[in-house]
């Protein structure tokens, strides 16, 4: 006997049997539907995080870019104030003061690396700082003596033998009053003194004050100075900073910046 012959005459005990299987169907398929709702549901909240972390990375990434760019606009215009002490008469101090204030924008923009960059870039930034330090105080020191010099060059270099002479006559007195000074008689380096003060007065673009700020610089140095102007070291630290912040923006990926890869929800129900 088939089933189907079973079921003759019985038709209440059929209609049963329907009504038990679409019942069963309507649960499977109600929790079928409740699942794939769940895992939708999954997906989203994993897209929506997936979608906030590399928001993040990226506003990271364009935070840094651009502390890095203003740390080393800042630094570069320190540096053009430093060279500029040795091509212009300071002695007034507005130079010096524009100096300061220069700084003290690129100690801000440092601090505000140092929250934000990588070790290596910060560790580059300080070393700079360093550097721009030892420049600094050494154009603050030799600078009216360097643009003293420059002048008496420049004048040496005319076509009036008058000039020439002039200028001659300075760089002699100054190195007669380092010799003086080397020395160490007073009345000696008082008579050097006098005589520096008014043969540097009398070449043309040297005022009194530039005469007042050099003179002591060529008592101490001399005509002729040691080159360690720091410059050359400031250059190297200003390339291992760019290299570190390369390193950092990752510049020679030529890509966006990615967020590290992440599990996805059915890989976590392992």
């Amino acid at each position: 006997m088939d089933v189907w012959s079973y079921f003759e005459g019985k038709p209440e005990i059929f209609a049963a049997l329907v009504a038990l299987l679409v019942g069963v169907g309507a649960v499977l398929g109600a929790k079928i539907q409740a699942n794939g709702g769940r895992d939708q549901a999954a997906a989203a909240r994993e897209a929506a995080k997936i979608a906030a972390e590399a928001q993040h990375v990226a506003a990271l990434w364009t935070v840094r870019q651009v502390q890095v760019a203003e740390y080393m606009q800042r630094v570069r215009e320190v540096e053009r104030l430093i060279e500029r002490l040795y091509t212009e008469d300071s002695s007034n101090g507005e130079l010096e003061a524009r100096l300061g204030e220069a700084e003290q924008a690129m100690d801000q923009k440092q601090a505000e690396l140092e929250l934000i960059a990588s070790e290596a870039v910060v560790e580059a930034a300080m070393k700079l700082r360093e550097a721009v330090w030892h420049a600094r105080s050494y154009a603050v020191k030799t600078g009216p003596l360097r643009y003293a010099q420059l002048v008496i060059y420049i004048q040496m270099d005319s076509d009036d033998p008058g000039d020439v002479a002039i200028a001659q006559q300075a760089r002699e007195a100054v190195e007669e009053l380092h010799a003086a000074k080397r020395q160490g008689n007073r009345m000696e380096i008082e008579r050097a003194h006098r005589q520096a003060r008014v043969a540097l007065c009398e070449v043309e673009a040297i005022t009194n004050d530039l005469a007042s700020s050099a003179l002591p610089k060529f008592a101490e140095n001399g005509w002729l100075l040691e080159q360690d102007s720091g410059q050359f070291s400031l250059l190297r630290k200003m390339e291992t900073l760019v290299s570190a912040a390369r390193e950092m923006l990752r510049s020679e990926d030529n890509v966006a910046p990615t967020v590290p890869p992440q599990r996805r929800w059915w890989r976590r129900a392992a």
